[in-house]
C-alpha cells in the first residue's frame, strides 16, 4: 500500500475544504439579508435571490469536481467530462449574471428593462401596445412599436408591482386564439 504523499493530502484538503467552508458562508450571508423586506415601490425588479444561490453553488460544485480530477487522475477522464462539467460551470456563471445585472424599473412615464447583458431599453408607456399573458404558464410578453419584451413572474421578486400596473394601465391585453382541432 502507496503512503500517502503530503501535497495529495493538502491538495484534498483545498479541495474539498474551501468549497464546503466559502459555500455555506455566502449562503448564510444571503439568507441574513433582509432584502426582501426593504423594498418599496420603484425598487427594481429582479430575479429572486435563489437564482443567485444555484448559480453559485451550481458554479462552486462543478470547480471542486474539475479541480479533485485534476489533483487526483486515474487514467479515465475524457475532454469530453470536462467539458461538460463546464457546461454546468457556464450555466451556472449564466445564472450569477441574470441575477445581478437584470432589472426592471417602473418609473412615472416610462419603463426601464435591462438585460442579462447589461443592454438598457427606455421603454415610454405611451409606445407600449399591448400585452399577452399566456395561460399553461403565466408569463408576459409586452409588444412596443420596435420590439417585444418578455418576463416570467415566477422567477422575478416584486413582479406584482409590473403584473397590477398592465392590470390597471389603459394597455390592452393580447388575447390569444385557442386553435382548433
Amino acid at each position: 500500500m502507496d503512503s500517502l504523499d503530503f501535497n495529495q493530502v493538502l491538495h484534498t484538503a483545498l479541495v474539498i475544504g474551501v468549497p464546503a467552508i466559502l459555500i455555506p458562508l455566502m449562503i448564510r450571508k444571503l439568507a441574513n439579508s433582509k432584502e426582501y423586506l426593504k423594498r418599496k415601490p420603484g425598487d427594481p425588479i429582479r430575479p429572486v435571490r435563489g437564482v443567485l444561490w444555484i448559480g453559485m453553488i451550481c458554479a462552486m460544485f462543478f470547480i471542486g469536481i474539475i479541480a479533485w480530477m485534476l489533483v487526483f487522475p486515474n487514467g479515465t477522464e475524457e475532454w469530453w467530462v470536462y467539458f461538460g462539467f463546464s457546461l454546468f460551470i457556464v450555466s451556472g456563471a449564466g445564472l450569477i449574471l441574470w441575477r445581478i445585472n437584470y432589472k426592471i424599473v417602473l418609473k412615472e412615464d416610462h419603463l426601464i428593462w435591462r438585460t442579462v447583458f447589461r443592454r438598457t431599453h427606455i421603454i415610454p408607456y405611451s409606445s407600449i401596445l399591448e400585452y399577452e399573458r399566456r395561460e399553461r404558464d403565466g408569463a408576459y410578453t409586452i409588444y412596443t412599436d420596435k420590439r417585444s419584451f418578455g418576463f416570467e413572474p415566477a422567477f422575478l421578486d416584486g413582479s406584482h408591482e409590473l403584473k397590477s400596473f398592465l392590470a390597471h394601465s389603459k394597455i390592452k391585453e393580447r388575447k390569444r386564439k385557442k386553435k382548433v382541432k
